[in-house]
């Protein structure tokens, strides 16, 4: 069988970080606790679709967010934990990450 690259021809064969299945999957326990801490807040105020569909609109623009937290610090740890602040703004950084992070907001289960 030809294997051509970015095409998944089945489970086996999705790339680790491909998404959080569920609680059993090894990748949930990858998750980082931040995470898991946004997820329950953003499901709480019914958020959590809203701020998906946004970091997927922003795309490259996350970039200016993560700088913008960064610049911002100071004056945010005062309101927000600063591990919360940097965790924020690494995860802007990466696409990749932002596309995990949306995949896990819209899996619904942040237990």
């Amino acid at each position: 069988m030809l294997k051509e690259p970015g095409i998944v021809r089945d489970e086996a064969q999705k790339p680790s970080g491909a998404g959080f299945e569920s609680q059993t999957s090894p990748l949930f326990n990858s998750i980082p606790q931040t995470w898991r801490v946004w997820a329950r807040e953003l499901h709480r105020l019914r958020l959590e679709t809203w701020v998906a569909t946004l970091l997927d609109a922003a795309g490259s623009l996350s970039i200016l967010g993560a700088q913008a937290i960064y610049m911002s610090q100071p004056l945010l740890n005062r309101a927000i934990p600063d591990n919360h602040l940097s965790d924020l703004a690494g995860l802007l950084e990466e696409p990749e990450r932002v596309r995990s992070f949306t995949d896990f907001l819209r899996e619904g289960d942040h237990q």
